[in-house]
């Protein structure tokens, strides 16, 4: 991702990939539908006795930092660079409270909470650097359709990830991130096509093999076509 949430790094990108192929593996497991419905379950942190509270943590680190790029985005209120930086620390901390802390197979109802009002932040700022680029930039957007998706908006996320696979058709990774909005959502003959289109134009991506098993879980199955 050029000026976002991976900062050029490969592997960033795939984390953030494959968070979302965790959270919608949960979707298709469970058959419901809504980022409330992810994480209902009782906060059964080993640390009960602890005086230490990991969200209010994560809360305060994430709101200095982000603090501080506002003050340097509000010194530059056009620089699209400084902007993005904000949504970049946004979605950092939402990705933070999304992710399970170290033993534990999901997240508290607490982080969980506190996530969504993160991703709903990070959204806006999204929202609000893209009104100041004057260029069209793939990975900036795919970021907003993520944050988007996380704020329990998959129609929008939906139209942000389309309006990247129409201006960017080779970027791989929308197609991906918009056949994850679809499955999420029951739209499985369009989650298909948008499966099918990655796997041609990544057939080896770390996400591959979790798309072709979503396209034999949907009925169909991974394109042959080599990419162009």
């Amino acid at each position: 991702m050029a000026l976002n949430k991976a900062r050029t790094s490969v592997w960033m990108k795939a984390f953030i990939i494959f968070l979302i192929i965790a959270f919608v593996s949960v979707f298709m497991a469970s058959g419901v539908f809504g980022i409330f419905q992810l994480f209902q379950t009782s906060d059964t942190s080993s640390s009960a006795t602890s005086t230490v509270d990991p969200v209010a943590t994560i809360n305060q680190r994430g709101q200095a930092t982000v603090d501080a790029l506002k003050s340097l985005a509000a010194s530059q209120p056009t620089s699209y660079t400084a902007q993005v930086k904000v949504a970049n620390a946004y979605f950092d901390w939402a990705q933070e409270l999304s992710t399970p802390a170290t033993g534990q197979s999901q997240i508290t109802t607490a982080a969980m909470t506190a996530a969504v009002d993160v991703w709903a932040q990070a959204r806006a700022a999204y929202d609000q650097a893209v009104k100041l680029n004057k260029t069209f930039d793939p990975s900036v957007q795919t970021d907003h359709s993520i944050a988007t998706f996380y704020s329990n908006d998959a129609t929008s996320a939906i139209k942000l990830a389309r309006e990247v696979t129409v201006k960017k058709p080779d970027f791989a990774p929308a197609w991906l991130n918009l056949g994850l909005f679809y499955d999420s959502t029951g739209a499985s003959v369009q989650a298909v096509i948008a499966y099918q289109k990655y796997l041609v134009l990544d057939p080896k991506g770390n996400a591959a093999t979790y798309a072709t098993n979503r396209l034999k879980a949907l009925g169909s199955s991974a394109p042959t076509t080599k990419t162009p």
